[in-house]
């Protein structure tokens, strides 16, 4: 089972059809503010991610040449044109839809809770860990809705759907993963949820979804350099 993720994926779906409804109540300066905590929290989280790095090297490796690689098979840019077609088919959706679905995207699904929650549900059956960043997830999406809308609804697929494949496949891999590897992969999607913090703040607009194959170069890497 995949109790876990469904029910984060749950309260995904409810916190965004909140700040959906909330958006029409809320001025532009309570939206602002509340990006710009929700920022802030986001670039913490990322820096406590990236402090679990055991071998900085082959993170660095892997985000360069995950990046390329990304950009070479134009991830952002198809992700983006299948974003806009949606929009179009159905009425009502906001022109940056496919802009929330990426950045809610990779910041409830790239992160230390959900590689952990994942792989302890998946081995051990215990989803706990996975009911915790439920909940956060689902305050975090109702302040990314106000702004993103229908694309932070469309994310908790992504969630059900990332999560739940990878619970399940913990329970052939899980015992195999090493501690060190864990941490590499973790680190490794801690800079990619920095890049998400950074495109909150207005800082940059980094492209996340074609830094995405660098978490599998890193587990490359993690294991044929194992140290």
């Amino acid at each position: 089972m995949i109790i876990g993720s469904m029910v984060n994926a749950a309260t995904v779906f409810a916190g965004s059809l909140v700040g959906i409804f909330l958006k029409r109540f809320v001025s532009d300066k309570y939206e602002e503010i509340a990006f710009q905590g929700l920022g802030l929290s986001t670039i913490m989280l990322s820096l406590s991610m990236m402090l679990s790095i055991k071998n900085p090297l082959p993170v660095i490796f892997s985000v360069v040449l995950g990046g390329l690689v990304g950009e070479w098979l134009q991830l952002e840019n198809r992700f983006l044109i299948l974003g806009e077609k949606l929009r179009e088919r159905l009425p009502g959706m906001r022109s940056n839809f496919a802009e929330g679905v990426v950045s809610a995207s990779v910041l409830f699904c790239v992160g230390a809770m959900t590689i952990t929650g994942c792989l302890q549900e998946g081995v051990t059956g215990d989803f706990s860990i996975l009911l915790t960043k439920a909940l956060l997830d689902g305050f975090a999406s109702i302040v990314l809705a106000t702004t993103w809308g229908w694309g932070v609804f469309a994310a908790g697929f992504v969630v059900l759907i990332f999560q739940g494949g990878l619970t399940l496949l913990a329970r052939w891999i899980g015992p195999w993963m090493s501690d060190f590897l864990i941490a590499q992969l973790v680190g490794t999607g801690g800079i990619l949820v920095l890049g998400i913090g950074m495109k909150l703040l207005g800082i940059k607009p980094v492209r996340t979804l074609s830094l995405l194959p660098s978490l599998l170069f890193i587990v490359i890497f993690s294991l044929v350099f194992p140290h």
